[in-house]
């Protein structure tokens, strides 16, 4: 019980009193409320990281740092793991689509990078993992834990040694993330191009570069700089079929995509938006970058600058997925990046009321 109290007594009012002092409370009430209220959406999931180490080794505390929160795992990766993206470009190379919309729009308020995952069959598991690199920007990075793990089965009570070294080579695997500094990064599959032999360039494959990017880069110009270092492959080491979008806070973007024989830097100082589907951007026109018939959806109202919020950004997003919730192909997850704040708010399997949100400040 509360000890310092008083009970209040209410005097008597007519019922018409008593309606209209209801619904002026009630008007105060949603005047508060509309003023105080910053969600996304009214269903938000804050997700959270376990930062502090309780085992004796990194590879221990990073498995056990894995948590299931409804319909997503979240991971908090402890540790170097240069050695497991150098071993995994190796094996690429030696035995080596996703389909995807992304944008970048540079509001009068926010800077965000939206994008859907979309694949041709289902993601029953989304990993969101926080990566702090002994050297570089601390990110959030997303993968399909079911590509890494190769089950869509998955307790974490009892994760097999298999699943356990798997899950250790999420940081090669992201397919999309944002760092410390507001710089947000995607792929999105496009038709493939073959990388010219005469080159002299490392190669290596199209995940490591997102890795290199978010771990070394805090803006375009550096994503830049690092980007033109290499090749990218990914089908074969002769053969490269994704192009990436790259975002800062700056409200600075620029597509990367192999074309005539090297790496392209596509900027578009004419508008505040960019964007990628499944086509090739550089000299395409709109028909041909609409190849996939979500280009233009999106392309729209980017140009009539109806997109303003982040709620504005996911429902944009909403109307270019496609597929059905529960089903077995279309949109895996949605993400907007608010690259300003370096915060990220996702929703899954095509649940847009329900968004997980998360945050590097």
């Amino acid at each position: 019980m509360f000890k310092n109290y008083k009970l209040i007594s209410v005097p008597e009012y007519s019922s018409v009193k008593m309606k209209v002092f209801a619904q002026v409370l009630l008007f105060l009430a949603i005047i508060l409320v509309s003023c105080s209220d910053k969600r996304f959406y009214n269903n938000e999931i804050l997700l959270s990281f376990i930062d502090e180490p309780g085992m004796e080794s990194d590879s221990a505390n990073t498995i056990a740092s894995l948590q299931s929160i409804n319909d997503v795992y979240t991971l908090r990766y402890f540790g170097d793991y240069t050695a497991i993206l150098n071993m995994e470009n190796e094996d690429l190379k030696k035995n080596a689509k996703v389909s995807c919309s992304i944008f970048s729009v540079d509001t009068d308020k926010e800077n965000l990078l939206g994008r859907n995952l979309d694949q041709q069959f289902d993601v029953k598991n989304v990993l969101i993992s926080k990566y702090c690199p002994v050297q570089g920007y601390r990110s959030v990075g997303i993968c399909a834990l079911d590509f890494l793990t190769g089950n869509h089965e998955i307790c974490v009570d009892s994760l097999t040694d298999f699943m356990k070294r798997q899950i250790l080579k999420s940081p090669f695997y992201i397919m999309d993330g944002i760092n410390e500094k507001g710089l947000a990064v995607g792929i999105a599959a496009v038709e493939s191009q073959e990388i010219a032999k005469t080159n002299n360039k490392e190669k290596i494959d199209i995940l490591l570069l997102n890795r290199l990017i978010l771990d070394n880069a805090a803006s375009v110009d550096e994503a830049v700089e690092i980007a033109d270092k290499y090749d990218v492959f990914d089908e074969d080491i002769n053969t490269v079929s994704h192009h990436y979008l790259v975002a800062d806070s700056y409200g600075n973007s620029v597509i990367i995509e192999y074309q005539d024989g090297h790496m392209q830097f596509i900027y578009d100082n004419k508008s505040d938006f960019q964007i990628i589907t499944n086509s090739l951007v550089k000299d395409r026109s709109l028909e041909e970058r609409n190849a996939n018939n979500r280009y233009l959806k999106i392309n729209e109202p980017l140009r009539n600058k109806e997109i303003l919020t982040k709620r504005d950004a996911m429902k944009l997003l909403k109307k270019a997925s496609w597929g059905y919730p529960g089903g077995p192909a279309g949109t895996q997850w949605s993400v907007i990046y608010d690259l300003n704040n370096s915060k990220g708010f996702l929703t899954v399997d095509r649940k847009y009321s329900d968004i997980y949100v998360f945050s590097l400040k």
